[in-house]
């Protein structure tokens, strides 16, 4: 099968995208191993494949509505880790 394709056909099942359904994917993964491993925010950001750790923030925050240390903090937490 095509990428286009594919991704027009896995929009049409599950209602998002390809590349915003992985990329939710890892910031729940995120969000999990925030809270329960001692990892860095930034050990958490390149293990989860992204470019940066400024890029892994901005990409939480804006999924979150809070900085990764501040939900580890659990301040204005919007998702549950899991969700």
């Amino acid at each position: 099968m095509v990428p286009h394709l594919f991704s027009r056909r896995f929009e049409a099942v599950f209602g998002v995208g390809y590349p915003a359904y992985v990329r939710a994917l890892r910031l729940n993964l995120a969000s999990r191993r925030l809270l329960e491993v001692g990892e860095s925010a930034a050990t958490i950001a390149y293990a989860l494949g992204f470019a940066s750790p400024a890029h892994c923030s901005n990409r939480f925050r804006a999924h979150s509505g809070v900085a990764p240390i501040a939900f580890r903090r659990g301040e204005g937490v919007r998702h549950a880790a899991g969700a």
